[in-house]
């Protein structure tokens, strides 16, 4: 793809030239991604878009001197057209106008290269294209066509990210990304309920197509005929699209910008959970996790990224340490990113049930979940669950009712079923999440109110 911003090496030489800049990094980010939206027009699945897009973000990130052992510090998107010289000049009055303690980056000078084995930049419209065939045969399944097709939304990406810095660092690395969202309606005596699933993935390969269909249409089924539930404290079986938000505002209190910032902070040799009685697990941050949106070999400030383990025994173990706040507290920096995986015994939903003395509840989908960094609670409207009775042996449908909890007591029985999932996400800031550990996990003492 042929660029209209300056080259790196211009990019690279206007920053050295100039004897205001401490230290700066660039971003140079390429992309390709074919996408499709798709509704049922006469018993067969049309394309209403379907389309290429090219891509590519020039970001400079840079600090000056505000003397005090103080610095500024901007990041900012390269304009086009405008020349890079002045754009820098710019910068630089902006970062004066920020202040932070200073601190500078790792002296690296290594170069990495990180590239993806899912699909090249050639290949994001056969991958599309593979998806849309999988999902026409997902509709001749008997469960799926007892539900009306609405719509599906396929997008395939693959991105080249290159990033340099002042310390000598220079990266490459690859990433592909899917998106996969399907929705289907249920046609009742009272009406219609419809019933959307999305899926994220690095591969084709991690969507459940034919799985998502009928979930969606079984959805979409038991919205009509479901029920409120009864207001009380349940355990509350959560599926991995749940925990990976809250498994990661756990990991943000073990952060030392957490310490530095005197907002909760757990801190190494800190017990993680107070009477502890549950299954025992071990997290960690994992750069090398296959299939995750989290792999990663370095930082752009230039620490190497390895498996860290951050909980064992119910005891926090190490903590996060960007470069940035490693510096304040005069540690080494450590690991601060990759995929969250939960190392645990899991048993089967089967054999969950057969042991079970009191009512599970499981939830299908929340309505919208909130999730406080701060205090580890959560809380959302039920849109749809279901409960389980171990006397009758059978699940029974309910929607409404509001659901919270505070993770970190919740944890305190936390019973954890099989097998494991990759799950990954993309937060509306285009943050990217991952997690690999059990697809489930019962917690227990949570609240519902009707």
């Amino acid at each position: 793809m042929s660029s209209l911003f300056p080259s790196l090496d211009q990019i690279k030489s206007t920053l050295m030239d100039s004897d205001q800049v401490l230290w700066w990094r660039v971003f140079d980010s390429r992309s390709r991604r074919s996408e499709a939206y798709l509704l049922k027009n006469e018993g067969r699945i049309e394309a209403d878009q379907n389309r290429e897009v090219s891509e590519q973000q020039v970001e400079v990130e840079l600090a000056v001197s505000l003397g005090d052992e103080s610095q500024g510090r901007v990041r900012k998107a390269l304009a086009i057209g405008v020349d890079i010289e002045t754009q820098v000049q710019q910068m630089i009055q902006l970062a004066m106008l920020s202040e932070e303690k200073s601190w500078s980056l790792m002296d690296n000078g290594k170069s990495y290269e990180k590239q993806t084995k899912a699909f090249t930049s050639q290949q994001t419209g056969e991958v599309l294209q593979g998806i849309i065939h999988r999902l026409e045969q997902a509709l001749e399944d008997p469960a799926v066509q007892q539900g009306l097709f609405n719509s599906a939304e396929v997008f395939c990406e693959h991105k080249q990210v290159r990033v340099l810095n002042s310390a000598g660092l220079m990266s490459y690395e690859e990433k592909a990304r899917i998106y996969f969202e399907t929705c289907f309606a249920y046609r009742h005596d009272q009406g219609e309920d419809e019933f959307m699933l999305t899926e994220w993935a690095e591969n084709p390969d991690q969507i459940d197509i034919l799985g998502l269909c009928r979930r969606s249409v079984e959805g979409a089924k038991q919205l009509g005929q479901a029920g409120l539930p009864v207001s009380g404290s349940y355990s509350v079986l959560l599926t991995s699209d749940v925990l990976i938000e809250l498994f990661n505002d756990l990991r943000s209190q073990m952060s030392l910008k957490n310490r530095y910032e005197k907002i909760p902070y757990l801190a190494p040799k800190t017990e993680l959970v107070a009477g502890f009685e549950g299954t025992p697990f071990e997290f960690y941050l994992d750069p090398e996790q296959d299939g995750s949106f989290g792999q990663k070999a370095v930082t752009s400030d230039g620490v190497e990224q390895r498996v860290t383990a951050l909980v064992k025994g119910n005891q926090v173990v190490e903590s996060i340490s960007p470069v940035q706040y490693a510096t304040y507290f005069g540690q080494p920096p450590s690991s601060s990113m990759g995929c969250m995986r939960i190392d645990a015994e899991c048993r089967p939903m089967e054999q969950v049930l057969e042991d079970l003395d009191r009512p599970l509840l499981e939830i299908l989908q929340f309505s919208g979940l909130f999730t406080n960094p701060m205090d580890l609670t959560f809380s959302s409207e039920i849109r749809l669950a279901r409960i389980y009775d171990p006397d009758l042996k059978q699940w029974r449908y309910v929607k409404g009712g509001n659901l919270s909890g505070r993770f970190i007591e919740n944890l305190k029985g936390v019973q954890f079923v099989g097998p494991n999932k990759m799950q990954n996400t993309r937060l509306y800031s285009d943050a990217e999440l991952s997690y690999f550990g059990p697809q489930a996990a019962i917690l227990s003492g949570v609240s519902v109110s009707s």
